[in-house]
């Protein structure tokens, strides 16, 4: 209902079911609201259009962000295979590299490898000539996805901490930077471009094993936390003494050790407890037939 226009409801006792007169104007306010919303899209086409001169500059554009993604990503698969950090590759990297991926190399396809792939020929690959061998294997690859008819395709990862869980570590954010995404510590995403279906199962396990090694072997030990020297209570104590140990050091279970510090059985607050409970019950059981004694005996 709208009190402006009157419209939208009868009003009572005057029997009036004639069409506002404001309605015919309301169409025609639309109707140059449109022409107006029209014209303003125009003036914003030309003005990207003055931006981008030429559709060539906006396909190069995206063609230098593409190459520098895929460096990006090149260059942390290069970090990982680089086991000692030296900024190369050697033989026993990268037969490790070949394990890695389920693929058993012999030494002379690994000796093959280098000697096609060193082009200083210093036993070692450094990250250009990882670049040059990786772009290779990608256009073949690309010829052989054409033979066999496969396409590439497009793999969106969603990564989320579990609520609840204590993953202090755990960095979303910087694992899936890698790939041009990104998000918080504990929620994040990434899209990846796959040359075949077949890639998703390797790159997912991928991102999980440097999850694990990166981050959850981060977790704190026992030996971060625990309490040293040990408390222990010993077999001769009374539930007195035990229980001073308990409230002195703020814990709530001992470890009972004899003479050669053996542990021969475990205390803990609630059977202290129990104990004295059973004790006083026993005291007022005592008391109670000693009073009845005395009474009978009068």
């Amino acid at each position: 209902y709208d009190p402006k226009a009157g419209h939208g409801r009868n009003k009572r006792g005057r029997g009036n079911n004639k069409e506002s007169p404001s309605k015919p104007m309301d169409f025609r306010l639309k109707s140059k609201l449109l022409q107006q919303q029209a014209k303003q899209q125009e003036e914003e086409e030309k003005t990207n259009s003055a931006m981008l001169p030429s559709s060539t500059y906006d396909t190069e554009s995206w063609k230098a962000g593409e190459e520098a993604l895929r460096r990006k990503r090149l260059r942390a698969a290069f970090d990982r295979k680089d086991i000692d950090g030296s900024g190369y590759l050697e033989r026993n990297e990268i037969a490790a590299a070949f394990a890695a991926s389920g693929v058993i190399a012999t030494e002379d396809a690994v000796d093959a490898l280098m000697e096609s792939r060193d082009l200083n020929g210093d036993g070692r690959l450094d990250f250009e000539e990882y670049v040059a061998f990786a772009t290779d294997a990608e256009k073949w690859q690309k010829e052989q996805n054409k033979k066999s008819g496969q396409k590439a395709c497009t793999m969106i990862i969603i990564g989320r901490v579990k609520a609840g869980i204590n993953m202090k570590d755990v960095n979303l954010n910087r694992l899936f930077q890698k790939f041009g995404g990104g998000g918080h510590a504990k929620a994040a995403s990434a899209t990846a471009r796959l040359s075949d279906e077949n890639e998703a199962s390797t790159l997912l396990q991928g991102l999980v094993d440097e999850l694990i090694d990166t981050s959850l072997l981060k977790q704190p030990t026992v030996g971060d936390f625990m309490t040293a020297p040990v408390l222990s209570a010993k077999p001769t104590m009374n539930e007195k003494q035990v229980e001073d140990l308990f409230t002195r050091y703020d814990v709530r279970a001992l470890p009972v050790v004899d003479d050669n510090n053996d542990v021969i059985g475990l205390v803990t607050y609630k059977e202290v407890a129990a104990a004295k409970q059973r004790f006083w019950n026993k005291e007022q059981k005592r008391l109670r037939r000693e009073a009845k004694e005395a009474k009978e005996a009068d």
